[in-house]
């Protein structure tokens, strides 16, 4: 049996099998460290916004709005379930980060959850530019005056922040569950805004209540659905290429 050199001089140690120097494993420690924190700056701020923006809903100025009257009250709106969505997903990364970033259930949660946000988040995005555009009719009472920054964080603050979590952060692995998950909310808001239609007399959007049904809500549903799932295929995609620059940049 062949016997391994060891050798010592005060700062390194070289281990015999793979040269490896503790001072460069303490400083990719560090470097590690330094990353979670700020991972967890990031996401508790975009939490706390979030969260004040969600509850803002359920306020005496709030009230004042279109969508905080009839069935469904906000809920009754893609955006907010979406926010809604989100808000959860936010929650549950600040809980996994504070426990300290442990492998287990709430990781998987996390980054299902996560990975599930980022093309429901940005469907509301792009669906709500294009409603914008061609009919100038995307909320319920546009011309009522809204707090400067609401359309800002429900519309475009929403997809930043799920954008920016799939940069930033190490594991997103868009895996078949997190497909499922952003499909099946998908398909029930389809089956909700025929609910609050049935109570309501009316759709939610009013660009709806003008088009031939049932072929408008038909298109408008399937390319709602269509832009979710080739956004989380984009999310795949870009979490594949990130992936790839990783391992390079660490080769």
């Amino acid at each position: 049996m062949r016997r391994r050199n060891r050798s010592f001089d005060g700062k390194h140690r070289n281990n015999g099998i793979d040269g490896c120097d503790l001072t460069d494993k303490q400083e990719t420690s560090l470097s590690i460290d330094k990353e979670g924190v700020l991972l967890q700056v990031f996401h508790c701020f975009a939490f706390a916004i979030h969260l004040y923006v969600f509850l803002w809903h359920f306020g005496d100025e709030a009230a004042k709005l279109p969508g905080a009257k009839g069935f469904g009250f906000f809920f009754r709106y893609l955006t907010f379930v979406s926010f809604t969505f989100q808000l959860l997903q936010l929650t549950v990364v600040v809980l996994w980060s504070l426990r300290g970033m442990k492998a287990g259930r709430l990781r998987r949660l996390s980054d299902d959850l996560s990975c599930a946000s980022f093309p429901l988040a940005c469907t509301v995005t792009i669906m709500f530019q294009i409603v914008k555009k061609t009919t100038k009719e995307a909320v319920e009472g546009g011309h009522i005056v809204r707090p400067f920054w609401l359309d800002f964080t429900v519309h475009y603050w929403n997809s930043l922040i799920a954008l920016a979590d799939l940069l930033v952060s190490r594991n997103r692995t868009f895996s078949r569950r997190a497909q499922n998950i952003a499909l099946s909310i998908a398909f029930f808001y389809i089956v909700w805004i025929h609910v609050v239609k049935v109570f309501n007399k009316i759709y939610p959007y009013p660009f709806l209540n003008k088009l031939p049904q049932p072929y408008g809500i038909i298109i408008t549903s399937a390319s709602g659905s269509l832009i979710c799932f080739l956004l989380f295929k984009f999310g795949e995609l870009l979490r594949f290429r990130k992936g790839k620059v990783g391992i390079r940049a660490k080769g």
